[in-house]
């Protein structure tokens, strides 16, 4: 059982250091362990399950994490019903697994169970935001954007009462809520949250993060949308700066800055 333990302590330092393949390696390991001192539907075996589907995403193996997860969730509800938390950590995996594979439905099923279960057992605010958010992602990925909008503004609300206003946590889920409004042509409202949500990522993750551009970005496209050129130039430039520094000229995100700098120099005849 210690040896098991130290297994698993392994591979999650293996995890942390981006070493998937080791990680998975170890905890394949301490499975066995578990498994032969504990017997295969124990709690152990549950918790070891849950972390190999974690590693199998990791590696893009959304069949074999599907499996492990399933199993762990089996095992988990044999031992304790819906009364441990680790539940809904699992079906929150299967709901993000079969959204990557566009089974909507099914990963919103998984998603709101294991939001039900957050909530009956008071997990942290932080947690059932984050699943909140998540469904969020799924539903407007779905395109069924109006319900969406409604997750991520309840999600927002527990973000603002658990981590602070100015809390990373809130610009991106502020990013979110903005998104959802312009895809809806609420354009203003949409303004407004990214403009809130550029000033915190600013002053929490510094002038040249990836919040920073992505808020950019958006902003770049609403004042274009207005007619306002030269402001959507100057937000496209500033974006356009930051994702070179970030990423390869060759990248998509930079491609797409570049693209609306040289359609606007154009326009404005630079």
């Amino acid at each position: 059982y210690t040896v098991a333990d130290t297994y698993s302590q392994v591979a999650e330092l293996f995890s942390e250091q981006e070493k998937h393949d080791s990680s998975l390696d170890s905890l394949k390991k301490a499975l066995k362990l578990y498994s032969s001192h504990c017997g295969s539907d124990s709690y152990e075996v549950a918790k070891t399950l849950l972390q190999i589907g974690k590693e199998y995403v990791q590696l893009d193996n959304m069949e074999k994490s599907t499996g492990c997860f399933s199993e762990a969730v089996k095992i988990l509800r044999s031992c304790d019903g819906d009364n441990d938390i680790l539940i809904s950590q699992a079906l929150s995996s299967l709901g993000q697994n079969y959204a990557r594979k566009k089974m909507y439905a099914k990963a919103i099923e998984m998603s709101t169970e294991a939001l039900r279960i957050q909530k009956q057992h008071g997990d942290e605010f932080v947690s059932i935001a984050d699943t909140l958010s998540t469904i969020g992602n799924i539903l407007d990925e779905w395109g069924k954007v109006e319900q969406a909008l409604q997750f991520y503004e309840e999600a927002l609300r527990l973000y603002e009462n658990a981590v602070g206003l100015d809390s990373v946590e809130v610009a991106n889920c502020q990013y979110n809520v903005a998104l959802i409004e312009k895809k809806l042509g609420e354009s203003e409202a949409a303004l407004l949250n990214f403009g809130q949500a550029l000033r915190t990522h600013r002053t929490k993750e510094g002038d040249k993060s990836l919040g920073v551009s992505n808020d950019m970005y958006q902003i770049g496209e609403i004042y274009d949308s207005f007619g306002d050129k030269e402001k959507a130039l100057q937000c496209f430039q500033e974006c356009l700066k930051i994702r070179k520094e970030n990423f390869s000229d060759d990248h998509l995100d930079v491609l797409a800055a570049r693209r609306y700098v040289d359609t606007l120099r154009r326009r404005l005849r630079y």
